[in-house]
């Protein structure tokens, strides 16, 4: 590992930030395969040995949270340095390390629970191919925070191509103006898009995070709390906190507890992510009409087709859910309502389907299209993180039962999944069931 890129940003991104030492920590989760790739000890990850080469760091961002500006920064998480591997630089991060310049009132710690969530989710996200933070490592802090109740601290390393967030363009332009909002434009476009100018960045950002979020839809994701400060400007998920997968389809569905008007429903994440995209077409307006590369115009123009990209992107996806290598929007209505009138489990259904086991005239009709049963075993998970059976392993508490989980979380689409794993939540479960952030 060695010390950031992020230094060559001025010290206006960034404060320079310790971990915590946990002197009574222990590592209880470990990915194998990521750690042949990223090698960190844990006696790092629990911040009790830090290599005096690195300089860990704390970045300043800001964000749009429920639709109201706020500055931030990472109040509980710091950047330790960065890996290559085959040509590309990862940063790795841990999250519930301590108290930082940013941390405002809070206590900079997290919860066992809410690590091991992100651990479960982030790893079922990149087995269905969905870019997303990595999560390396899961430990136990030896201490209890405060949350809704006394829990057992943790913390959690992850792994990601960038931390840099629509938010963070959003504190450049409001805490320092154009010159800022420039510098660290060319920082990302150095790093990250090499090849594009400030319109054709703007552009980038805005196809991958579309596409993102089409992505999440097809397979039922629900977010939960997409502040601008939580979009990442290359695509990835990034700080799951009150996420969940839709079980019985029902398209308004809102499972996050500070999601009070459902800001951030399952059917809103397109438009909500236009939003968020416009406030990083704000921000760069300025720079890319002096630069000459563009007009104001043009931005509103990659503003409007953010829609049709996320659009079309979702189309493909639900096709290849239903069997085609085409899009079908017609087809791909009618199955959503049939899941909606009759109240269909959301992940199930595409699996029955698959395996002719959906009643209904509709399949009929379906089936007069030729759909490709092999593609459909490609794209639809038999095992998702399913709510009931993620809140039971996170009570259970038991490292080896995770670590059994994970094995099929890791293999979405294999067959003979253990009936524990696969528990629903029952319809009067699921109106009352709710995340919570707990960090």
């Amino acid at each position: 590992m060695k010390s950031h890129l992020y230094h060559h940003l001025s010290r206006f991104f960034y404060e320079e930030q310790y971990p915590e030492n946990y002197t009574k920590g222990m590592i209880i989760l470990r990915d194998e395969e990521l750690s042949r790739d990223f090698p960190v000890a844990d006696e790092i990850i629990l911040g009790q040995k830090i290599p005096e080469d690195l300089r860990p760091i704390a970045l300043a961002y800001g964000g749009h949270q429920f639709g109201h500006y706020t500055r931030l920064g990472d109040g509980r998480a710091v950047l330790l340095g960065e890996i290559e591997k085959k040509g590309i630089l990862y940063d790795i991060q841990l999250k519930g390390s301590g108290r930082t310049a940013f941390s405002r009132r809070g206590d900079g710690k997290g919860t066992y629970s809410s690590m091991v969530r992100e651990y479960i989710h982030s790893h079922f996200m990149n087995a269905m191919g969905i870019p997303s933070t990595m999560s390396l490592a899961v430990g136990v802090t030896g201490e209890e925070v405060y949350r809704r109740m006394a829990e057992e601290g943790g913390v959690l390393c992850r792994i990601a191509t960038s931390h840099i967030r629509i938010g963070t363009f959003e504190y450049a332009y409001e805490a320092g103006g154009i010159e800022k909002v420039k510098e660290l434009a060319d920082y990302v476009r150095s790093r990250y898009y090499p090849d594009k100018d400030y319109l054709s960045l703007l552009e980038e950002i805005g196809r991958k995070q579309a596409r993102m979020i089409a992505h999440w839809m097809a397979i039922g994701f629900i977010h939960g709390v997409m502040n601008t400060d939580n979009m990442s400007i290359v695509g990835e998920t990034i700080d799951y906190g009150p996420c969940a997968y839709m079980e019985r389809y029902v398209p308004s569905q809102v499972f996050s507890s500070i999601d009070t008007f459902g800001r951030y429903a399952y059917d809103k994440q397109g438009i909500i992510g236009q939003w968020n995209y416009s406030r990083l077409a704000i921000v760069l307006l300025e720079l890319i009409e002096q630069s000459g590369q563009g007009n104001r115009k043009d931005v509103q123009q990659l503003v409007d087709d953010f829609i049709q990209w996320f659009q079309e992107d979702y189309q493909d996806f639900m096709a290849e859910k239903i069997g085609f290598h085409e899009q079908k929007p017609e087809l791909v209505r009618e199955v959503l309502e049939l899941m909606e009138i009759k109240e269909l489990d959301y992940t199930e259904t595409f699996v029955k389907l698959m395996e002719d086991r959906l009643e209904d005239p509709w399949v009929e009709k379906w089936k007069k299209e030729f759909p490709d049963k092999k593609l459909m075993e490609k794209v639809n998970p038999r095992i998702i993180p399913r709510n009931k059976v993620v809140e039971e392993l996170l009570e259970r508490r038991d490292p080896k039962e995770i670590e059994e989980y994970l094995r099929y979380i890791k293999n979405p689409y294999g067959e003979n999944i253990p009936e524990k794993f696969q528990k629903k939540m029952t319809k009067e479960e699921l109106r009352q069931y709710q995340t919570f952030c707990g960090t």
